[in-house]
């Protein structure tokens, strides 16, 4: 019995383990931008973006967009995502998972009356 059952252990082994390895896995790796605080191009051609971390002066809310581009325009890759702040709740970040492939670059934009900075993290294969 105890044959029988390291037996299929062993089948069970060869048959999920080549499925295991083609799914998706993450970065082995992570880049991250500069500190930025403003509209930034962040990277160009293939990447993933894994999220950002963002900090405001405590007083301004701000709105990040991100886009599949060198530039402003193109594929968004999120719909406006809007920051609140306070003196007590400074950062917050934004975390995408599983993480957006980008085909041409990562174009972050910002809108803010206060001051705001932030870091994305992403990879690129």
């Amino acid at each position: 019995m105890k044959k029988l059952i390291a037996l299929f252990v062993l089948f069970a082994c060869l048959v999920i383990a080549p499925w295991s390895a083609n799914a998706f896995q993450p970065a082995p790796w992570m880049l991250q931008s500069p500190v930025k605080n403003a509209d930034a191009l962040i990277a160009t051609g293939q990447c993933y973006i894994y999220g950002l971390m963002i900090h405001t002066d405590g007083v301004n809310s701000a709105t990040f967009q991100g886009f599949d581009n060198t530039a402003t325009g193109g594929t968004s890759l999120w719909g406006d995502y809007i920051v609140t702040t306070s003196a007590s709740n400074r950062a917050t970040s934004l975390s995408l998972d599983p993480p957006i492939y980008c085909k041409n670059g990562i174009y972050i934009e910002i809108t803010t009356a206060g001051t705001v900075t932030y870091v994305v993290y992403y990879w690129k294969p």
